[in-house]
């Protein structure tokens, strides 16, 4: 059996709370727990090509991207108002 925790929030003014599965995420609960249809994340492949540079800046530990790009001698391009570089990931920082 899924391990279940006690949750205590507040949505659209009201005070609520829930007992849920330990791997809810916030917006399955809102849309599936409190019918709260308009939550949306987006399309998985949106939302990982939109996290890609942050979770390399942040080194993210959690995320996978960054320790594939380290394996395989990544170079990043990095494009901004007038300036362009181009990094090579290190293990060294």
């Amino acid at each position: 059996m899924e391990a279940s925790i006690e949750i205590s929030l507040t949505v659209n003014g009201v005070a609520l709370s829930r007992r849920v599965e330990s791997r809810t995420s916030l917006v399955d609960f809102l849309r599936y727990e409190l019918e709260l249809t308009g939550s949306h994340v987006g399309h998985r492949a949106i939302r990982t090509r939109g996290t890609i540079g942050g979770s390399v800046a942040l080194a993210d530990p959690a995320a996978e991207l960054p320790a594939c790009l380290l394996a395989l001698d990544a170079r990043i391009r990095v494009a901004g108002p007038g300036t362009r570089r181009v990094h090579r990931l290190s293990r060294d920082g």
